[in-house]
């Protein structure tokens, strides 16, 4: 007679196969390649080649009745001892044949360990969120499973609540790590407390309660390596590439294409040769051989080598080719160590800030490759226009943790802060949330960008789940300018102003006239023009000739691109230094506006000397909002700078009402701050264009 618990279970529906058959369903309506398949524990990805050689050397060459005959209900003897042997010399515990019961599956490792330590009626604890199958696992036993309420957002296990739900009826403790519903890994710290828990009230109890473990992979290590699947390149460009290098520029290019080079090379050996004496089979020979290598050519585009690398070295503005690397700068030495990569044409690009040093057209010139490529590029940067151009998928690094999320830097950045805000708002409705979130998506994915990423991007993004939007615990810093009167009409008048240093014209005839509500850029490659207009306007430099006039009701605040003065040698802390620019001189006003710019507790009391460049840009920014100014001039104020403070200041320049004078080459807070362009030539003159930044790249293309 059939077990009516067990008939019972057998009329419920299986949780696996409805998550199987919807797996189908969605197959069939967006196709295969879409679905990531885990309902069986066998997601869809390529099994290891050694793992499929090993298989298929058994079936070859294994004797038939070993391959294929049944063992012992307890597994096989051989196996058993062997398996005793492993675990005795892995972690010097004394294991026997008798103490190895190998089984089937993970479902009947879990029933069978939970069988052997439980009686009807004990109690089994284990972690939410679970899989649902541990309800039967542990119901055929005769004991009952009990759950101990999640702990999001990590999902780490919630040991105080474990703690607590630990009576003497719980013999056993189920747990799933790395490969439960979350995929979180349960950290060192968390099993070692838990093992004092259980090794605690298993004292108290006076009887033992065991921790059954589904699928430990303990002795699959997490090490950091990196397995490239067979037949696959990668690239990499290193933030400081090509240090010590000797060679001349064409040289190091050329080993991007090396493959092609020795085929032109052996071709030009054969033409060579042909002029030598030999036999009429050798004759033959180099004939045959000829035109093996001349298909290669044909096929492998090695005739228009030459063009190629010329053109990819053009695009790039890389230095004369007969140059050696080691006379030429950081930034041409990044540009040749790009083109060298690119022409390799990996399936994998890794790139560590590609953009440093690039000037406009190369990043385009870049961006437009990058787009255009088939493989994938991982890539770190702190150019937020250029992430949000070529990626489809950003990994935020916070706090030892990484996690993956769809979109570019933008949709990461307005997500994170959005659900924030909802996480905040506690008296909002979950379902007003959820409308609010989806309203949210549905803006981002109808960008209407042809290009292939954003295309990418849109369809990633309408299949998002709410569940998927990012929380970050980042931290931005407050910055918000507050001018302490509105400027009158007149500003600023520059009128033929020149200047001259060590003998190169920085500035020829430059004249212009700051209107109301104007939040001027400086762009292009001529920083030396752009930093000698700024200290002409703040009065740190005399002109050769021409005038500067600020209008009475203008005050100005400036931030040099060269901080030094501000902090060498001196030994005040933050707070006796941010003091002399405030009106306000206590000691908790002083501290908690440091706060808000992410200097907290006793950092506010270490010496600004000590600081690093990018807290220095921070108390500077400080120094800046605590004048009061209604015109801002700023000199490359995204150096040094993180992601969050560069979004942050671009947030505080796209608000403030006054006037902004600002030089960067943050393409993002040109466009997006400034309804003005100021492009100084070579030979310093000045490029005037009232318009955003895009428009005038274009009206530049166009020219």
């Amino acid at each position: 007679m059939l077990n009516e618990t067990y008939r019972a279970m057998l009329g419920n529906k299986s949780v696996i196969r409805e998550t199987f058959m919807y797996g189908k369903q969605r197959a069939a309506a967006i196709g295969y390649e879409n679905v990531f398949d885990y309902s069986l524990g066998n997601p869809s990805v390529p099994c290891p080649a050694e793992f499929t050689e090993a298989m298929q050397d058994l079936l070859a060459n294994e004797e038939p009745v070993n391959l294929h005959g049944y063992c012992p209900s307890q597994g096989d003897p051989g196996f058993r001892t062997d398996v005793a042997a492993h675990l005795t010399k892995t972690f010097g515990l004394p294991y026997e044949q008798k103490h190895i019961f190998p089984t089937t599956g993970a479902a009947g490792a879990i029933a069978h360990a939970i069988r052997a330590v439980t009686k009807p009626g004990d109690e089994v604890l284990t972690f939410a969120p679970y899989f649902p199958e541990y309800g039967p696992y542990v119901a055929g036993t005769g004991a009952q499973l009990k759950v101990v309420p999640p702990q999001a957002p990590a999902f780490q296990p919630n040991l105080d609540a474990f703690e607590a739900m630990l009576t003497e009826k719980v013999t056993a403790v189920l747990i799933n790590t790395p490969n439960n519903p979350t995929g979180v890994v349960y950290s060192a710290e968390t099993l070692t407390r838990m093992a004092d828990i259980l090794t605690e009230k298993s004292r108290a109890f006076g009887h033992n309660i065991f921790l059954v473990s589904d699928e430990p992979y303990r002795d699959i290590a997490f090490d950091g390596k990196t397995v490239l699947a067979p037949g696959y390149t990668i690239g990499y460009l290193e933030q400081e590439p090509l240090a010590g290098e000797t060679r001349t520029v064409r040289e190091v290019v050329e080993e991007g294409v090396s493959e092609l080079m020795a085929i032109a090379k052996e071709f030009e050996e054969i033409n060579a040769r042909f002029a030598e004496p030999m036999e009429p089979e050798e004759m033959d020979a180099l004939i045959e051989r000829q035109a093996q290598v001349q298909e290669l050519m044909d096929h492998k585009g090695v005739w228009d080598l030459d063009a190629r690398l010329e053109m990819a070295m053009d695009a790039l503005r890389c230095p004369p080719a007969d140059m050696t690397v080691d006379k030429i700068s950081g930034g041409e030495r990044r540009r040749v160590a790009l083109c060298r990569l690119l022409l390799q044409a990996p399936d994998i690009l890794l790139l560590d800030e590609p953009t440093n040093n690039l000037d406009i057209n190369a990043v385009n010139w870049l961006e437009d490759f990058l787009l255009d490529f088939e493989g994938t590029v991982i890539v770190v940067s702190h150019d937020r226009h250029f992430l949000n151009t070529i990626c489809t998928h950003i990994v935020d690094i916070d706090y030892n943790k990484i996690k993956m999320y769809v979109g570019n830097y933008d949709f990461w950045y307005d997500a994170s802060q959005l659900m924030q805000n909802l996480m905040k708002n506690q008296n909002k409705k979950n379902e007003e949330k959820a409308q609010e979130l989806k309203e949210f998506i549905s803006r981002f994915s109808a960008n209407k960008s042809k290009s292939k990423q954003a295309t990418a991007r849109r369809k990633l993004l309408e299949k998002i789940t709410l569940e998927e939007i990012p929380a970050s615990s980042r931290r931005y810093p407050w910055v918000a300018f507050s001018p302490d009167r509105e400027v009158g009409k007149d500003i600023l008048f520059v009128t033929d102003v020149s200047k001259t240093i060590d003998g190169v014209k920085v500035l020829d005839k430059v004249s212009f006239i700051v209107g109301h509500g104007d939040k001027i850029a400086f762009v292009g490659d001529n920083e030396n023009a752009q930093t000698a207009l700024f200290q002409i306007l703040t009065g740190e430099l005399e002109p050769d000739e021409g005038t500067v006039k600020w209008g009475q009701t203008a005050t100005f605040s400036y931030f040099p691109k060269d901080n030094t003065k501000f902090f060498k040698d001196c030994d005040d802390n933050l707070v006796e230094w941010l003091r002399q620019w405030s009106s306000d001189p206590h000691e908790a006003y002083l501290r908690g506006f440091l706060g808000r710019m992410l200097f907290s507790g006793d950092e506010v009391y270490k010496p600004v000397k000590v600081l690093s460049g990018g807290e220095k840009v921070r108390c500077m920014l400080s120094r800046m909002m605590l004048s009061g100014a209604n015109v801002l001039l700023l000199d490359q104020p995204t150096n040094h700078l993180d992601l969050e403070s560069i979004a942050a200041l671009n947030n505080g320049l796209e608000a403030v009402k006054c006037n902004v004078l600002f030089a960067s080459h943050d393409h993002q807070l040109v466009q997006t701050v400034a309804n003005r362009v100021f492009d100084f030539t070579s030979d310093g003159k000045l490029i005037d264009r009232k318009m955003t930044y895009d428009e005038y790249l274009e009206s530049q293309k166009a020219d």
